[in-house]
């Protein structure tokens, strides 16, 4: 899931154009890109519907996880 936010995509659906991608996988040392279907289940079966505030504040705080050691290799 956060691959496809990095690579830009707002949809579910974009995800599976992930899964014919073999460079960012490799790079990340991923062994296989989950189809947008297992994604969708378990974000339903764990969350439930997700407010869009709280969501947002989620989505950002594990973002800012993953990249904030990015930024000071600078």
């Amino acid at each position: 899931m956060v691959l496809s936010i990095l690579s830009g995509h707002q949809r579910y659906a974009h995800i599976s154009a992930l899964r014919g991608d073999t460079i960012n996988p490799a790079l990340l040392r991923m062994s296989e890109v989950v189809s947008e279907d297992s994604v969708r289940r378990n974000f339903g079966r764990n969350f439930g519907k997700i407010d869009e505030a709280e969501g947002v504040q989620w989505l950002q705080h594990h973002l800012g996880y993953c990249a904030a050691p990015l930024l000071s290799e600078w």
